[in-house]
């Protein structure tokens, strides 16, 4: 069976990978004969939510055994995945993504990417492997590769106008999606769909993951 990478931050909507997106994508992907290689980085999250009152705890999580709560003990560091042998990679979003794989500045605005998450989205753009994403994760695949592509990469967030600013600051097309819609880069072999940024019923998130799967495989062909 091949196998895809699956990138989590975390788990939890509020400082990790959505839950829902993770599961679906590890759902879709099986559907179709591949296996999920959950893959994390090994550091301390930047900040631990309370998911019931949206407050800030003062204990500290691990990223990469958060994860492991989704992935279980198919979860990999990061720095032990070779991208030769998998098939692609796709990014769960959840707000883990900006606080864990992304540093930002003045009033919000991403900056540079964690540099092992970046050295590995651009270790499979550049053996021209397709990656997928969901929500926020089109910021992070935005910063890692705006430096070394020749034309923009076209991504989409959904419909939110602030993050499609950050995004169009990355140098990127944003194209504004409905949920079960995915929108295909064939020229950057990327795939992104808007996910569960707007807190919907499953049903809706996932018309738009299995499509951003299905675009991810059609470009493997």
């Amino acid at each position: 069976m091949k196998t895809f990478g699956v990138l989590l931050s975390g788990c939890g909507f509020y400082d990790g990978s959505d839950i829902w997106e993770a599961v679906l994508i590890h759902f879709f992907l099986e559907g179709k004969g591949y296996n999920s290689q959950f893959i994390s980085l090994n550091s301390n999250a930047k900040e631990v939510i309370n998911h019931h009152t949206q407050e800030s705890l003062s204990e500290k999580r691990n990223i990469f055994l958060e994860s492991a709560r989704i992935g279980l003990d198919q979860t990999q560091n990061i720095e032990e995945v070779d991208g030769e042998k998998i098939e692609g990679l796709v990014i769960a979003g959840g707000y883990g993504v900006l606080q864990n794989f992304l540093e930002t500045g003045p009033q919000g605005r991403i900056l540079n990417a964690q540099s092992e998450v970046k050295r590995f989205i651009r270790e499979i753009f550049r053996r021209k492997k397709p990656i997928g994403g969901c929500g926020l994760a089109s910021l992070l695949i935005a910063s890692s590769l705006q430096d070394i592509v020749t034309t923009p990469l076209t991504l989409t967030l959904g419909n939110d106008a602030k993050l499609s600013d950050q995004l169009e600051k990355l140098g990127a097309i944003h194209i504004i999606a409905k949920l079960d819609e995915a929108i295909i880069d064939k020229e950057h072999n990327i795939v992104t769909t808007p996910g569960n940024l707007g807190k919907h019923r499953i049903k809706e998130v996932a018309s738009g993951i299995q499509n951003m799967i299905l675009g991810v495989l059609e470009l493997t062909q």
